[in-house]
């Protein structure tokens, strides 16, 4: 009988998202998206190995049990709690308004053609906008400068 996996790979990377480098997330979610879990996982776990962060016990859990290696990241130790974010993103800016210019509104009747006739769930998912990022973090690690681009 197999142990049921705390969470999918899919929730895994939702949960990571800020957490670890864009391009690696990005190259992690074009595996996923392939049918490549395991292989999409053990990219993370490697990464995570070089550039550790704070990982909750279902985190590595899922880790463990989506990448097939119940040793991975053998020197973790789980938190309680994930460590907030050092940004958030907002339909606001800084002045609390939510303007928005013609390239918005491009973006915005692009996604919801593209969308038609999806269900909500469907519709919803990975979104980025350029606005409303409160800080930029940068990563320097060289884990994460490894992350080949994808096309």
């Amino acid at each position: 009988m197999t142990t049921p996996l705390p969470m999918t790979g899919h929730e895994l990377l939702l949960r990571l998202a800020g957490r670890i480098p864009d391009p690696a997330l990005a190259q992690a979610r074009r595996m996923l998206a392939d049918g490549a879990a395991s292989s999409a996982i053990t990219l993370v776990a490697g990464l995570l190995a070089e550039a550790p962060i704070p990982l909750t016990a279902d985190e590595l859990a899922a880790i463990r049990g989506l990448a097939r290696d119940a040793s991975a990241l053998p020197g973790v130790r789980p938190v309680a709690e994930p460590p907030a974010l050092s940004f958030s993103f907002s339909d606001v800016d800084q002045r609390g308004e939510a303007g928005r210019d013609e390239i918005d509104a491009a973006l915005v009747a692009a996604a919801e053609a593209r969308s038609e006739g999806l269900t909500p769930s469907a519709r919803c998912g990975w979104m980025c906008t350029r606005r409303g990022s409160r800080s930029h973090r940068t990563w320097s690690s060289p884990a994460w400068a490894a992350v080949p681009a994808t096309s």
